[in-house]
């Protein structure tokens, strides 16, 4: 056999090369993508501008305040108590209610239910009614605003759209999450009450068990 067809192997990888390589993908996987970075940014930069329009003005926002107020009670207050009662009632009242129910504890529901419903729960539902409901039809309107390019006329008329639009939407969504978490508090009480009453048990020692656990300010 000829020298000259001889495989030729390939010359090894060197050490130093392939740790190179590796770091190099290590880095390429934590970094962040540039448009997440900018993205972040604009969403601070609104925030700080949002916050000081809040606190220095003009106050001229309260119609449209009082609108995006009655239009999110409106849009969320049917969601809020069927959460409400689906949550407590379900995961927490009839689980709970069987376990209590092997011992003979079924009276110790409502301090459960103090626990779960007001710290857990009511705050939970609120958050994702909130946030599905209200922030979706908020961000649909923002955004179909946006491609009429009717922000760019405010600002050509001298309106600001943080001022306008911006502020009044998180001031209603601030005073309508305080008062959901009333309604998802008072509708996940009902889904314990409705447990107690499937399971024959009366509803004093229940109420009984509920204000002993629960502190005065959330009574």
């Amino acid at each position: 056999m000829d020298s000259s067809q001889a495989p030729v192997k390939s010359p090894a990888p060197k050490e130093g090369h392939s740790r190179g390589r590796g770091v190099r993908i290590a880095r390429d996987a934590v970094r962040l993508p540039d448009g997440f970075v900018q993205e972040m940014g604009s969403l601070l930069l609104r925030t700080r501008r949002t916050a000081s329009a809040l606190v220095r003005g003009p106050h001229t926002w309260g119609p449209e305040f009082a609108n995006q107020f009655v239009f999110g009670l409106r849009v969320a207050w049917l969601p809020m108590i069927i959460s409400a009662v689906a949550f407590t009632y379900g995961p927490a009242g009839i689980q709970a209610a069987g376990f209590l129910e092997l011992f003979g504890a079924l009276d110790r529901l409502g301090g459960l239910f103090a626990l779960a419903v007001i710290r857990e729960f009511a705050p939970l539902v609120v958050a994702i009614v909130m946030a599905g409901v209200i922030g979706t039809s908020i961000t649909a309107d923002l955004g179909a605003r946006k491609i009429r390019e009717e922000l760019d006329a405010l600002a050509v008329l001298g309106v600001d759209p943080i001022v306008s639009l911006v502020v009044p939407r998180v001031v209603a969504v601030t005073a309508l999450s305080g008062l959901f978490n009333v309604f998802a508090l008072f509708w996940g009480t009902l889904g314990g009450m409705l447990v107690s009453v499937s399971h024959g048990a009366p509803l004093g020692p229940f109420f009984a068990n509920y204000f002993t656990n629960a502190t005065p300010p959330e009574s």
